[in-house]
């Protein structure tokens, strides 16, 4: 259950940019550990607002970044993307990488995230 919470969160509120369903997924004492973001579900929707809008492509059934895995361990569920970046010091080239995002559920919403950022 717990994974679908998480999916389901990136298809239906991350992707579409869809704030308004973010009460649904995301606990309003949402903790945030990134160095990067702020604590509480209100700042959480005001940075989704900052992202550029969704393009129609970005909304639909199916993720268009769908994750590498998801794990699930209890209350934790890391999500995990594969992505295929420019590389900084010789631009005509570019690599995969992954990159995570961990979060605690608790009554089938999210209540603490983490993931790779520093500061």
């Amino acid at each position: 259950m717990n994974k679908k919470v998480v999916f389901d969160f990136y298809r239906l509120v991350i992707e579409p940019r869809n704030t308004d369903l973010a009460e649904q997924f995301v606990a309003e004492n949402f903790i945030e550990h990134s160095p990067r973001s702020q604590s509480g579900r209100a700042n959480l929707m005001k940075m989704l607002k900052s992202l550029p809008p969704a393009t129609e492509s970005d909304v639909g059934p199916d993720l268009q970044e769908p994750p590498a895995l998801i794990i699930a361990e209890g209350d934790l569920v890391t999500y995990i993307f594969k992505r295929t970046v420019v590389d900084p010091q010789d631009k005509s080239k570019s690599y995969e990488r992954f990159s995570f995002d961990t979060y605690r559920v608790k009554d089938r919403k999210i209540v603490e995230h983490w993931d790779g950022a520093s500061r």
